[in-house]
């Protein structure tokens, strides 16, 4: 979701600041939903080694997950404060520009080659990610993320958000962290079961590349982004406009404080 508000020129602030709170949350709710839907889901079922599904699942790497999200948000404000120049800020964001598409082409991978092997449940030959119409499945994953985002919208409208603001609360309300979510498959599945199951997250990440990127260029066109609106695309996708409007109000900051000097040099040399 970052990526998102710093490629289209959203509030990347307030972006950082949603997905630091909601990260957090993430360590007691995560486990939490993941043994009422693994239940809901599984039952008593057992894994090939005749172990339960619920006692089976691997919530060490799911911890570790979430510790790196935690953790790279930590160390990037520590390095945004420390290194605090406008050439730091640019190399960052293009770092974290390919650190987006990586991750992006990880899950692709992993959704369609999978783990090889044998399944991992044993649930009487049925497979809850195999439902009779596969087309149906993958419209209930996406569906959730474009109603996310219009209902968001019309909630930041109607509190009267800055425009930005309305576009990066849209993005982080909808947005869902498909690396833990791939962490998750890969704790809870092995096998063909590996390779159907990463390909939920594949899936809602496809609708969120598909509305999110959508919905911030309408955003934009519409001037609710901190990009004009009359700009050439390709300079909006390259270029940072939260990192110069922050240059620019440092930069007055500092005219300002010079400005006030000497006026009061001169106010002494009247006394």
């Amino acid at each position: 979701s970052n990526w998102w508000c710093s490629l289209l020129n959203a509030d990347l602030a307030l972006s950082v600041a949603m997905t630091t709170f909601s990260t957090i949350l993430s360590v007691a709710f995560l486990p939490m939903n993941l043994l009422i839907y693994s239940h809901a889901a599984y039952g008593d079922a057992t894994t090939s080694d005749g172990q339960s599904i619920l006692n089976s699942l691997n919530f060490g790497v799911i911890f570790i997950s979430i510790a790196v999200v935690i953790s790279a948000i930590a160390f990037g404000m520590f390095a945004s404060a420390r290194f605090a120049s406008a050439r730091f800020h640019k190399f960052a964001n293009i770092g974290a520009n390919i650190s987006g598409i990586l991750l992006i082409l990880f899950s692709v991978v992993l959704s369609f080659v999978g783990g090889g092997g044998d399944d991992n449940t044993n649930n009487g030959g049925a497979n809850p990610m195999e439902p009779a119409g596969d087309s149906i499945v993958y419209i209930a994953i996406a569906l959730p993320c474009l109603i996310g985002l219009l209902v968001s919208t019309v909630l930041a409208t109607l509190s009267k958000l800055p425009l930005p603001e309305r576009l990066t609360t849209a993005v982080e309300c909808c947005y869902q962290n498909t690396g833990i979510a791939t962490s998750a498959a890969i704790s809870l599945f092995s096998g063909d079961d590996l390779q159907q199951a990463a390909r939920v997250p594949f899936v809602y990440g496809l609708a969120e590349a598909i509305f999110i990127g959508l919905f911030l260029i309408i955003g934009w066109k519409l001037g609710w982004s901190k990009a004009p609106k009359d700009e050439k695309c390709c300079k909006v996708l390259v270029k940072s406009y939260e990192i110069e409007s922050t240059s620019r109000v440092e930069d007055d900051e500092v005219f300002d404080n010079e400005d006030v000097r000497p006026d009061d040099d001169d106010d002494d040399d009247d006394d």
